[in-house]
């Protein structure tokens, strides 16, 4: 259990590093964080094709729904049950909730800043920055903010 542990350890620090540095240096080839809210209109299909939801529906499917997905989460789960102590064990799924929270930065984040590098026709280190396929932005973004 302690190799999963040291495992999970030098797993997330690699994943927190890479994937923060990855959109903070994109954004800074893009202009800043500024930057990301000068174009509002890519938010547009998000919106055009949501379902509002009653207001009542917060409180019962919704939250039956988080409950579901919070207590057969694995990685919350596995936290909870192989702590040594009630307060470690509160302390490993408060961590894994916040890894999965912060998860935003490098999930969807590096995305729209590469849609909205393309639009822009941006150029990093002196390539421009283009994507072949919709599915191979996070690759290429990493290829043009990663050092070789």
């Amino acid at each position: 259990l302690k190799a999963v542990a040291v495992s999970d350890c030098l797993n997330g620090i690699g994943l927190l590093i890479v994937g923060i540095w990855v959109p903070a240096a994109a954004l800074y080839n893009l202009g800043g964080v500024s930057d990301l809210f000068h174009e509002p209109d890519i938010l547009k299909p998000l919106v055009e094709h949501s379902v509002l939801a009653p207001w009542h529906v917060n409180f019962t499917g919704l939250f039956l729904t988080n409950v579901y997905y919070w207590s057969t989460n694995q990685v919350i789960v596995q936290r909870a049950l192989a702590a040594r102590s009630l307060a470690d064990g509160q302390k490993g799924v408060i961590f894994a909730a916040s890894m999965k929270v912060v998860g935003f930065i490098f999930l969807c984040l590096p995305g729209t800043i590469g849609l909205l590098l393309v639009r822009r026709n941006a150029s990093i280190s002196g390539n421009a920055f283009k994507v072949p396929k919709n599915d191979e932005v996070y690759p290429e973004l990493v290829k043009a903010v990663m050092p070789l």
